[in-house]
């Protein structure tokens, strides 16, 4: 899923509405950029962009009328609005970043992922009206209080977003093609394809920084893409471990969330050539002290006894706690990589590995479908 920047949004506990954050960036900068060291990859890829395989697929079919959202009422819903928001954020950051490069084969693309990003929110939204709970996405633009990030890291952020994007996606999709008593929702069925949208975005972003090597040579500039790398896995997995669709999907959630983090480290090294120890024990060792601290500053928001004022104090402890995590992370060794050949730049990444892993032992399937289960996702469209 495509944003400007780590984002932690926030779920209000009463109206499961989701507080974007949005970011804006320096479209003169951007027009300073030459791509023209790298620009027959570019057209390779403008090319591809332009040939729009998905046109026809994110048509929903008959079998979407036949559900009924109750059984999921708020999981379900926080989903597809978290994701909704996400995809949009990223459709105006491309769609007004477009109107304003001078480059031509930019322009294509950034209109082409903005077409594609625009087609996958207002999929997302049609379910949430079709559950009588459509959020406006129309207010998005008018959010205030728009954060400046240089285009140097939104490239790094806007990457990240894309291929954690597809692994999430795509790990979802090979789950439900190994258990499909857990596939509740036709919404699973277009995953593949949608895939490949996020797939193509981060090729792009990919080469934008393969494009500007003296952004990212420097040890400053190492540093910061580990700080914003840390900060994209961090977030996702304080996020996910407050979500419940996961048990819905039959997915151990914190299984799921290591397994997309190690193969979107495996992908991201290979552009910036630093790589995070992320399948250590250190590293899921300060992840899970950020969960548990979190998990006990919740239940101390609980309390209306005299507890509560003392839990104000353990819980900014807690909060401090969790910067040292942060902290800790960013001084675990690394390690340096060679990145990737040049003949190698508009290649695709892995796909993901073996999804039987994540099966949540125990877990028992939840149906919203009137109709029986498609066990076969939808053809591919050329």
């Amino acid at each position: 899923m495509a944003i400007a920047a780590p984002v932690a949004p926030v779920v209000k506990e009463k109206q499961q509405l989701l507080a974007p954050r949005l970011y804006k960036t320096d479209i003169d900068i951007l027009n300073s950029l030459s791509i023209d060291r790298c620009r027959d990859e570019f057209e390779e890829l403008r090319r591809d962009f332009e040939a729009d395989y998905n046109r026809a697929h994110f048509k929903w079919g008959p079998e979407v009328q036949n559900v009924e959202y109750q059984a999921l009422w708020d999981e379900f819903y926080e989903f597809l609005n978290r994701s909704s928001i996400g995809e949009f954020s990223g459709c105006l950051l491309y769609s007004d970043v477009q109107k304003h490069l001078k480059d031509e084969t930019l322009r294509a693309i950034y209109r082409a992922m903005g077409r594609d990003e625009g087609r996958h929110s207002s999929f997302l939204n049609w379910v949430m009206r079709h559950m009588g709970r459509p959020f406006d996405l129309a207010k998005l633009p008018d959010v205030k209080g728009m954060s400046y990030m240089h285009p140097k890291w939104i490239f790094v952020t806007t990457y990240l977003s894309e291929i954690v994007g597809f692994y999430r996606y795509q790990n979802i999709s090979d789950h439900m093609k190994l258990h499909p008593e857990f596939n509740f929702h036709p919404i699973f069925d277009y995953f593949d394809n949608w895939c490949k949208d996020e797939r193509r975005h981060s090729r792009f972003f990919a080469l934008m920084m393969r494009s500007q090597p003296h952004y990212y040579s420097g040890w400053l500039s190492k540093l910061g893409v580990k700080f914003f790398t840390l900060a994209v896995y961090i977030t996702m997995y304080l996020r996910d471990e407050k979500s419940a669709v996961y048990n819905a999907m039959g997915i151990d959630w914190e299984k799921y969330d290591f397994k997309v983090i190690d193969e979107t480290e495996e992908a991201a090294h290979g552009i910036w050539g630093v790589a995070i120890r992320t399948k250590t024990d250190y590293f899921k060792a300060c992840l899970r002290k950020m969960r548990d601290n979190n998990r006990a500053n919740a239940k101390g928001r609980l309390h209306t006894d005299w507890r509560k004022y003392t839990a104000i104090p353990v819980r900014y402890a807690r909060f401090a706690s969790n910067i040292l995590q942060y902290a800790k992370l960013m001084f675990q060794k690394h390690d340096w990589v060679e990145p990737l050949p040049r003949s190698e730049w508009t290649k695709t990444c892995c796909d993901p590995g073996d999804a039987s892993v994540l099966k949540l032992e125990g877990a028992i399937p939840v149906t919203l479908r009137r109709s029986p289960m498609r066990s076969e996702p939808i053809p591919a469209t050329a």
